[in-house]
């Protein structure tokens, strides 16, 4: 197995495994979430996993596309199906979680564009680029003014570290 340039002396993984990892973890938490659900095998396949709703009995197709770490997920826009739910994967490192989009098929046709800050927190969306900046902005203000008017005691966890780095991201900028 060849290996990765960018991680010496470690085995380059086989992008049929990352895919497969993505697959089982979209399925596993539709599974959890009372769908029912079947993987589908093969290589070259345009579905991976049929989700049924018990409640509605309404089925889905939904393709599953995988990386490992953050970049860009390789889609060809002319393969992308309307009708179709796309769950884009990063699968990241074993100590941090996974991270996930879910796409409606129809979104991805329309040519949606996406911008988002992992440190953050924020992902968004638009019909053009312009578009999912001023989403962008319109919630990068929105979070700025909420997490800064919070006194450090009124906020934990996420939300603690959330509002230090705004607070910080900010005052670098001023």
């Amino acid at each position: 197995m060849p290996s990765d340039p960018e991680l010496p002396g470690k085995p380059r993984v086989d992008g049929q495994i990352t895919g497969l990892a993505g697959e089982f973890f979209v399925a596993a938490e539709l599974l959890k979430r009372g769908f029912q659900t079947s993987v589908t095998f093969g290589n070259a396949k345009s579905i991976d996993l049929f989700a049924t709703n018990p409640e509605t009995g309404r089925m889905f197709t939904v393709q599953v596309k995988t990386i490992r770490k953050k970049n860009v997920f390789p889609i060809s826009h002319e393969k992308v199906q309307p009708n179709c739910i796309y769950v884009f994967v990063i699968l990241n490192r074993v100590d941090a979680p996974v991270q996930y989009f879910v796409v409606p098929g129809a979104t991805l046709k329309d040519g949606a564009v996406y911008a988002e800050s992992e440190r953050l927190h924020i992902f968004a969306s638009g019909k053009s680029v312009d578009a999912a900046m001023e989403d962008f902005s319109c919630q990068l203000a929105h979070f700025f003014e909420h997490y800064t008017n919070l006194a450090g005691d009124e906020v934990v966890g996420m939300a603690a570290q959330l509002r230090e780095i705004y607070l910080a991201e900010f005052e670098a900028r001023r």
